[in-house]
């Protein structure tokens, strides 16, 4: 079986319509996502409404979660960034809807795939199997990934949440981390990021993919939807580097 594993799409409709071309053309049996569908990019409901419509099953991301259980009469902080990361989540909750917000917030943290060859199972999560806000690193040493992994019980486990895709054998298990799709930290701009895993010779092997997008279209959508965003917040998009 050829699985791909989408995350971070974070309401990147132009980015997620390049993957969903490169993945309809890869010969792939399923696909999963890792979470953050909707927030910061210009079109959430698009893009919920793609997974949906493709019957793509997802984990809850961080900022699923926070879209979810956002209460606008409920203090944002007195950090500039928290009122601008409360400023984009109503306005994100307002073009999901409520069946839509009622949809992240019954995802799953978790989704656990058994091989039918004989690799074991796949554990998909958000950041790492104890928490949503927690990544799965490069730079990690092995001792390191087995402890943030280890919860899972697992032969493969998957991750999003850093912006920043990797796979590495530990010690028979397949750590990885699937990037992303709409808002990549890795430096290259243009570049939307998923993961294809497979299991046909007993063992997970993994194939990190990048497709190129129009990244000038989806940041004129940003002004074009009126999307409250701060300039911090909206220039990854164009320069795929994390914010400070």
């Amino acid at each position: 079986m050829r699985f791909a594993i989408v995350s971070d799409i974070h309401g990147n409709e132009v980015a997620l319509h390049s993957v969903v071309d490169d993945i309809d053309s890869t010969g792939i049996d399923q696909v999963y996502a890792a979470g953050d569908l909707a927030l910061l990019g210009p079109r959430p409901r698009e893009c919920v409404a793609i997974l949906q419509e493709r019957g793509w099953s997802s984990v809850r991301g961080n900022t699923d979660r926070m879209i979810a259980e956002f209460d606008a009469s409920a203090p944002s902080g007195e950090a500039e960034a928290s009122v601008a990361i409360a400023g984009m989540i109503s306005w994100t909750r307002d073009r999901l809807g409520d069946e839509m917000v009622e949809y992240l917030g019954s995802l799953p943290p978790s989704i656990s795939i058994r091989s039918e060859n004989g690799a074991g199972n796949l554990v998909i999560v958000h950041g790492t199997p104890r928490s949503d806000e927690e990544g799965l690193n490069a730079d990690e040493n092995d001792e390191r990934l087995l402890i943030l992994t280890q919860q899972a019980s697992a032969y493969a486990v998957v991750g999003g949440h850093t912006h920043r895709s990797f796979g590495r054998m530990v010690r028979g298990t397949l750590i990885a981390n699937a990037g992303s799709v709409g808002r990549s930290y890795e430096g290259r701009p243009s570049r939307a990021t998923y993961l294809v895993l497979e299991d046909e010779r007993g063992v997970w092997t993994v194939e990190i993919r990048h497709v190129r997008y129009d990244r000038q279209r989806n940041f004129r959508s940003l002004e074009a939807e009126g999307a409250p965003i701060t300039h911090e917040l909206s220039e990854p998009f164009m320069t795929a580097v994390a914010p400070d």
